[in-house]
């Protein structure tokens, strides 16, 4: 026990670290995303409906052809896996790719159909031009592989790099939701500089009556900032220094400890407002995350080995 003991305590401060930086980034965006923004937060919405007095979902019909619809291809599905004689329902994989032998075309790889009751529900609650975007970029992401077999390209490594550019768009996801946060920073610190310089020239020409002005730099900041925003964003760049602290700390260069958490959290604030926006249960990043993008834009010789033990 005592060989496992500084293992434990090591991760666990570090699990419990990332975890406060993720509830601090929960409640930094939570004012923007329910009261101003308005998400619509779509797989929370029956959890929801359920907790309202007198339960009026569960009196309604409609809801409850639905949901035995569901029940019921899910039970099949399910029944289907276990014992292959029993026919399913729309839980099935079809791939297209069969259809496409030859070259160019053949080079859109596996591309399944499937019918999903969750997905279909889902769709039904997301924003119209969300769930436009989710399956024309799909396609467009084919059209990159075919692309590629035409003009020769496919003999590149990993083109069309389909993990850089999974990475680029959740991290512009993250910082788009970072944007007003900025901005709303920037004008406080410029209000808080104006009136300062007020206050100075106040002091210069009014020495007596300094103490009587009414406006205060904290004041004005909260103004802009409510407290709780102040305090989870202390909570985060709290965790977020300790966190590259206790990776310098086991060999980590700082530099790359600073680059890996800043994509980690862009990563995580973007797939925080994909499932507040489109309620998508799944996200796959599969090698696209940034010890992988990290590896494959700055190159691994020139990286020292040791930094990436941890």
């Amino acid at each position: 026990m005592k060989g496992w003991m500084p293992a434990l305590l090591w991760w666990g401060a570090f699990l419990l670290l990332l975890g406060a930086a993720m509830l601090s980034l929960c409640l930094l965006f939570l004012r923007d995303w329910t009261e101003r923004a308005r998400l619509s937060y779509p797989i929370a919405q029956i959890p929801l409906e359920l907790l309202t007095p007198r339960l009026p979902l569960l009196r309604q019909k409609v809801f409850w052809a639905g949901f035995s619809l569901a029940a019921f291809m899910n039970l099949l599905n399910g029944l289907h896996f276990l014992y292959p004689n029993i026919p399913s329902m729309g839980g099935w994989l079809f791939d297209l790719s069969p259809f496409f032998p030859n070259l160019p075309l053949s080079a859109i790889g596996w591309t399944p159909i499937t019918l999903l009751p969750f997905g279909v529900g889902l769709g039904f609650l997301m924003p119209v031009d969300l769930t436009l975007s989710c399956w024309v970029f799909y396609l467009v992401w084919k059209a990159e592989r075919v692309l590629a077999a035409m003009t020769g390209w496919w003999g590149l490594p990993r083109f069309p790099y389909a993990e850089e550019q999974q990475f680029g768009a959740y991290a512009c996801w993250a910082l788009l939701a970072l944007l007003p946060k900025l901005s709303a920073g920037v004008q406080a610190l410029k209000r808080v500089r104006v009136q300062e310089c007020k206050r100075a020239r106040v002091r210069e020409n009014f020495r007596e009556t300094a103490a009587q002005q009414p406006a205060t730099a904290n004041s004005l900041t909260k103004q802009f900032v409510p407290p709780d925003e102040n305090l989870a964003a202390l909570g985060f760049l709290t965790c977020f220094v300790v966190l590259i602290a206790l990776c310098v700390w086991q060999g980590m260069s700082w530099w790359l400890a600073k680059m890996f958490f800043a994509g980690y959290f862009l990563i995580a604030i973007g797939i925080t407002r994909i499932r507040a926006q489109l309620g998508s249960p799944v996200h796959d990043l599969h090698f696209a995350g940034p010890d992988r993008v990290l590896l494959f834009v700055l190159a691994a010789k020139i990286c020292q080995s040791e930094t990436f033990a941890f």
